[in-house]
């Protein structure tokens, strides 16, 4: 959402939560300024999808309520995937796939070739 004029469309699987990690991001300013939350209230033109399961403790369905909130036109959302059983774990990110990546991919642009080089694609998102 930082960049919607490079990313315009973006998954987020199990995210962490949205009010940052003090640990990594020390400065509460920046947390801030990186938070989906406030992001989505800036209302960058991107589509939004996300993901998560109702036992997973690091992600609760909570902070994609909340997001679902932030949203305003011309920001979108799709309805939440919840998933009943799993954790914060690469088995319940692979069940997420086969929901997730089709939407994705239908929110992509044609690769293409970009002006100016040759024999170099890139996917942008629509």
């Amino acid at each position: 959402m930082q960049y919607p004029n490079t990313f315009a469309s973006a998954v987020s699987m199990d995210p962490d939560p949205f009010s940052g990690d003090p640990s990594v991001l020390a400065d509460p300013t920046l947390r801030k300024l990186n938070s989906p939350i406030w992001l989505a209230r800036q209302k960058p033109d991107v589509s939004l999808f996300a993901a998560t399961s109702a036992q997973d403790r690091f992600s609760p369905v909570s902070n994609i309520t909340a997001l679902q909130q932030a949203v305003q036109w011309p920001t979108t959302m799709a309805p939440p995937l919840v998933l009943a059983e799993g954790g914060h774990n690469w088995g319940t990110w692979q069940r997420m796939f086969p929901t997730v990546f089709p939407w994705l991919s239908d929110h992509l642009d044609d690769a293409r070739v970009v002006a100016g080089t040759t024999k170099t694609t890139t996917k942008i998102g629509r």
